[in-house]
């Protein structure tokens, strides 16, 4: 006869009311492995505009480069009589050759190019009587162009700056000397009124002097070292501003 065990200790069997429980985990139902969030999706950043935003190579050679031409023009200002030494004396040169039909001799008079010229004209100062024209020039005005170029060179990484900002000064001395030249003829023509009889020249050729003298005056000076600078450091031109280029 089967023995009914009396002890008060004994406890009755546990019986667990989750049906899950005795599942292993591998096969529990979806809704128990949904509790746990999924990660959110990374939302790619939006691309900023290469022209709008320029990289900071760009960026740190442009703040360079503005600072470099206030800073070296400053410098220059107090230098440029004897930077402009050279622009001087080619100019005197062609004067004395090109325009020997104007220009009976020339001579640096301090800082300042004096031109002797045997276009006579008569005014209220002479007491109208026939004056020989004299031009004085200072060769510094459009030497502005140097400490723009170096800003630039300077402004620009990499190796071999120091020989290119040296070719560039050789590389302006007749540039410059073109502005200086143009400037002494426009005063000449300025001084007998645009007159072509005067100046034993014709209309067309009086034109072309004023469009030289303007491209002389205004063009090459600011022009000039922005684009020996492109064509003397190429490398960094190709390095920088390449991408930005390609987008």
């Amino acid at each position: 006869m089967p023995e009914i065990s009396t002890n008060p200790d004994t406890s009755p069997p546990q019986i667990s009311t989750n049906p899950d429980a005795s599942l292993p985990a591998s096969v529990l139902p979806s809704s128990v492995s949904a509790s746990v969030p999924p990660p959110h999706p990374t939302v790619p950043a939006p691309a900023k505009a290469a022209w709008l935003l320029p990289n900071k190579p760009i960026a740190r050679f442009v703040v360079l480069a503005v600072l470099g031409v206030v800073v070296l023009t400053l410098l220059w200002s107090v230098v440029a009589p004897w930077l402009a030494g050279p622009a001087a004396l080619l100019s005197s040169w062609v004067l004395d050759i090109g325009a020997s039909g104007w220009v009976q001799h020339t001579q640096m008079e301090g800082t300042l190019l004096s031109v002797y010229s045997s276009l006579q004209v008569s005014t209220a100062q002479t007491g109208w009587r026939p004056s020989e024209v004299i031009i004085d020039i200072n060769p510094a005005r459009y030497g502005y162009s140097l400490p723009i170029l170096w800003a630039l060179f300077l402004a620009a990484s990499g190796p071999g700056r120091v020989w290119r900002m040296a070719a560039g000064a050789v590389l302006l001395v007749p540039l410059h000397a073109f502005s200086i030249v143009t400037q002494v003829l426009m005063q000449l023509c300025l001084a007998v009124q645009l007159n072509p009889q005067v100046l034993h020249i014709q209309t067309w050729q009086l034109e072309a002097l004023v469009y030289a003298y303007q491209l002389g005056s205004l063009v090459i000076p600011s022009l000039s070292p922005l684009l020996l600078w492109l064509w003397l450091d190429q490398a960094f031109v190709r390095r920088t501003f390449a991408g930005m280029v390609r987008h």
